[in-house]
């Protein structure tokens, strides 16, 4: 279960929330007379434990995603249907993609592959994204590899 399916049971979660408060069913939730019971969701699943670094199979599995992700490097261009369906994958075992787009550079947080030349300075020292970060279950994989605008004529 990715992002995406988490959003309708997370909305219905709270607008259900907030239409029981505006009934006057305050924080308990519990139904006035003459009115029928919330509806309650299902939790969604957990996503899986992090891999304990100590486990032997911690480093085969990093090999694998590493692996996974630069086949999806390449096949980003080559076969966008293929490319979908190993991000889908990853995902569902926790590996998520980090866009950069519009960020300030920060050397910490992005990878710079390059540089472009803008008359905006607003756009200065902005990013756009060449290739994906990733991350395993919010711990950093990669950072995401970006292309610097630089205002003409500054330093390079």
């Amino acid at each position: 279960m990715n992002a995406i399916d988490l959003i309708g049971p997370l909305a219905g979660l709270a607008l259900g929330g907030a239409c029981g408060w505006l009934l006057g069913r305050g924080q308990s939730g519990a139904a006035r007379p003459g009115q029928s019971p919330e509806l309650t969701l299902p939790e969604p699943p957990p996503l899986p434990p992090r891999p304990d670094p100590d486990d032997p199979t911690a480093a085969d599995r990093k090999r694998l995603v590493d692996a996974c992700i630069d086949v999806g490097d390449r096949l980003r261009t080559v076969s966008p249907a293929l490319w979908q369906k190993l991000e889908r994958a990853l995902a569902e075992a926790g590996i998520e993609p980090v866009g950069a787009d519009g960020e300030q550079f920060d050397p910490d947080r992005h990878h710079a592959v390059g540089n472009e030349p803008t008359t905006d300075p607003a756009q200065d020292l902005r990013v756009v994204t060449d290739l994906p970060g990733y991350t395993d279950r919010g711990a950093p994989l990669r950072r995401p590899q970006v292309v610097v605008y630089r205002l003409a004529g500054g330093a390079a």
